[in-house]
């Protein structure tokens, strides 16, 4: 079994709350954009998760501004 690095669950975390802002933000695009990243972001080097790979720059750009915010 594999067990959650440290930096694996940072992210996790950054990405629940992204989801969490998800769910008051006014923009829809945006809102979804949050929630797919968050998710994202929870199952990043998860075994059948998420690669480095997978994320756009613009992606990139949205889970540093929520970085800052958290």
């Amino acid at each position: 079994m594999m067990e959650t690095t440290n930096a694996q669950a940072q992210l996790a975390s950054i990405g629940r709350y992204m989801m969490d802002c998800a769910v008051t933000e006014k923009c829809c695009e945006k809102s979804n954009e949050l929630s797919r990243l968050g998710n994202m972001l929870t199952r990043f080097n998860a075994i059948w998760g998420t690669r480095e790979k997978d994320f756009a720059q613009k992606d990139l750009e949205l889970i540093n501004e929520y970085m800052v915010k958290m």
